[in-house]
C-alpha cells in the first residue's frame, strides 16, 4: 500500500504543476468561494550533521509519517544506464541491515507500518507511515533500508525480471505505447525525459550490482537529503530518535549533482504514427516540451488547463465526448519538473474519428490562447480553489506537500497563499501565459492505430508527412526475461 501511496506522491510532485516567485496577494476573496488555505505551521530544524528536518504536527490518529527526501532521481541515470535510480530504489527494501528480503517484510509488518521507497525523475523518496508507538523500531528498519541495503543477487534478479516483464507489456499496451513514442518525438533519443523514468529493457538488463552499489552511494547521501515528519509526534521526541540513526551520518563518496538540465524543444510539428493493425480505436497524445516548475505563469496555467482539458465540463472534454462522440474522454497536462517537462493533451477515439479529433485538439489549442470569458474563467477558478483543500487530508496528503516546499524551495506561505493566487487570475494573464507556453504549430501529433485506417485522415489534413515509427526506435528491442529463483 505505501509503495503505492509513495509513487502517487513522486507522480504528483512531477505532474502538479508547481511554481514559485508570483507577487504576493493583495486582492480579497471573491464572495461564495473558500478563504485561503490556513497550512499548520512548519517547524524547521536540524540534525548535528546538517541535515534538514521539517516538522508538521497533527494529532488527530496516532499515526505517525516519516519521509527522507533526495534531490536527485532518474535525471541522474548515467548515460546507457537508464532505468539506474528506479532500479536502485526499488532494491532498497529488499533486505537490508541483518534481515533478508522476507524477514524484512516481516519485521514491517509487524510494527503495523508501510515502508517503502520510490523515485521520479526530480527525486527520490523513503517514506515510512506506522502508529506513534511504534516509531522507534520502525526507523531502525527505516535507517536499514537506506544506510544498509543488501542487494542480494537473487533479489536483483528476482526484480530485474519483474521490471522486464513490465517492459514486454508496455509494447502490448497501446496507451504506454503512445507515451513512449510522445517522450521520444519531443525530446529526442538523446535527452533523459525522451525515455521514462524506468529506461528501456536493453539498458535495463545490462545493469549490475556494482552499478547499483555505486548509485546507492552517490544517490543516499546526506548531502542530498531532508526529512518531513508529519503527525501524532512531539518534534523533540522525534529529533532525538533520528539523531541517534542519522545525525551522525557522514561519507567522504561524491554526491550526485542536484543541478537540472535544460531540455532541448523539438523542431517544428511533426506526425507520428505507429501502427496497431485492425485496432478499433486511435490512441492519441498531441503535446509539446512545456515548462518548468519554477515559472512565473505557474497559477494562469493551472486555470488554463482547467479550462482546456483539467476536468470533465473542460473545452477538450465537452467537445470530443459530448460534442462529437468520438471518445470517453480527453484530458490535458502540464507535468512541471526542474527541467521542462511536457504537455500533453490525451485521448482515445474510434479509429474512423482519428483525422476529425486532431483536428478538434488542434482548434481548441489555438482557441485557448485567446482570452477566457469570464463565466467560463470564474468556473474554472472556483473549480480549482474549492479542489485544493483536498491535498491535506491525511498525513500523507500533509507530507507530499510539504515535501513540493523542500524539494521546489518555495516559501512556507506558498499553499497558505495559494488560493487567493487562484482566484487572482484573470483572463489577459492565461492569454499571456498560454502565448509563451503552448505553440500549436510546434507540437507533436502521435497516433498509435491502424495505419491502413488512419494514415488518409492524419494525410488530409495537411499538416505534413506522416513519419511511421517502428516499436523499437522508442522502446528499443525486446528482451527475454531471464529465469530467477523465486
Amino acid at each position: 500500500m505505501k509503495r503505492a501511496l509513495l509513487a502517487l506522491l513522486l507522480v504528483l510532485l512531477t505532474m502538479v504543476p508547481v511554481g514559485a516567485g508570483i507577487p504576493d496577494r493583495t486582492a480579497p476573496p471573491r464572495p461564495g468561494l473558500p478563504p485561503d488555505l490556513k497550512m499548520p505551521p512548519v517547524l524547521k530544524r536540524q540534525l548535528p550533521n546538517g541535515i534538514p528536518v521539517w516538522f508538521v504536527q497533527r494529532k488527530k490518529v496516532p499515526l505517525v509519517s516519516v519521509n527522507l527526501l533526495f534531490r536527485a532521481g532518474a535525471m541522474q541515470d548515467p548515460v546507457g544506464k537508464a532505468g539506474l535510480a528506479s532500479f536502485t530504489t526499488a532494491c532498497l527494501d529488499e533486505g537490508a541491515g541483518a534481515r533478508d528480503s522476507l524477514e524484512f517484510a516481516d519485521a514491517v509488518d509487524m510494527l503495523g507500518a508501510d515502508l517503502s521507497a520510490n523515485c521520479s525523475f526530480d527525486g527520490t523518496v523513503v517514506g515510512l507511515e506506522v502508529p506513534t508507538a511504534r516509531l522507534e523500531p520502525a526507523l531502525d528498519l527505516m535507517a536499514d533500508m537506506v544506510l544498509r541495503p543488501r542487494f542480494a543477487q537473487a533479489d536483483i534478479e528476482r526484480l530485474r525480471a519483474r521490471f522486464l516483464t513490465s517492459f514486454l507489456q508496455m509494447r502490448m499496451d497501446p496507451p504506454s505505447l503512445a507515451n513512449a513514442a510522445f517522450l521520444r518525438a519531443i525530446y529526442g533519443e538523446h535527452y533523459r525525459y525522451g525515455t521514462s523514468s524506468s529506461g528501456t529493457a536493453a539498458q535495463f538488463a545490462g545493469l549490475t550490482r556494482q552499478d547499483l552499489l555505486d548509485f546507492h552511494r552517490q544517490l543516499c547521501h546526506p548531502a542530498l537529503a531532508s526529512f518531513v515528519v508529519t503527525g501524532d509526534v512531539e518534534p523533540d521526541r522525534a529529533m532525538k530518535i533520528l539523531g541517534a540513526r542519522f545525525g551522525s551520518w557522514t561519507t567522504s563518496s561524491p554526491a550526485l549533482s542536484d543541478v537540472p538540465t535544460r531540455a532541448v524543444p523539438a523542431r517544428g510539428r511533426g506526425i507520428f504514427l505507429v501502427d496497431r493493425p485492425d485496432s478499433p480505436q486511435s490512441v492519441l497524445r498531441v503535446g509539446m516540451v512545456g515548462v518548468d516548475r519554477a515559472t512565473p505563469d505557474f497559477f494562469p496555467l493551472q486555470i488554463l488547463n482547467t479550462v482546456l482539458g483539467g476536468s470533465f465540463t473542460s473545452r477538450l472534454n465537452q467537445n470530443l465526448r459530448e460534442r462529437n462522440g468520438f471518445t470517453y474522454g480527453a484530458s490535458s497536462n502540464f507535468a512541471m519538473r526542474r527541467a521542462p517537462g511536457p504537455f500533453l493533451v490525451s485521448t482515445s477515439v474510434q479509429a474512423d474519428k482519428t483525422g476529425a479529433a486532431l483536428a478538434e485538439i488542434l482548434s481548441e489549442l489555438e482557441a485557448i490562447r485567446q482570452p477566457i470569458p469570464e463565466p467560463e474563467l470564474e468556473k474554472a477558478r472556483s473549480y480549482a480553489a474549492y479542489s485544493f483543500p483536498g491535498e491535506f487530508e491525511t498525513c500523507t496528503d500533509l507530507a507530499a506537500q510539504v515535501l513540493e516546499m523542500q524539494l521546489y524551495g518555495l516559501p512556507d506561505s506558498y499553499f497558505s497563499d495559494y488560493v487567493g493566487r487562484l482566484l487572482e487570475v484573470d483572463a489577459a494573464a492565461t492569454a499571456r501565459a498560454a502565448t509563451r507556453a503552448l505553440a500549436p504549430e510546434a507540437m507533436a501529433l502521435v497516433v498509435v492505430g491502424d495505419a491502413r485506417v488512419v494514415t488518409p485522415q492524419l494525410e488530409a489534413l495537411g499538416l505534413g508527412p506522416v513519419r511511421v515509427l517502428e516499436v523499437e526506435e522508442f522502446l528499443g528491442p525486446a528482451i527475454q526475461i531471464p529465469s530467477a529463483q523465486p
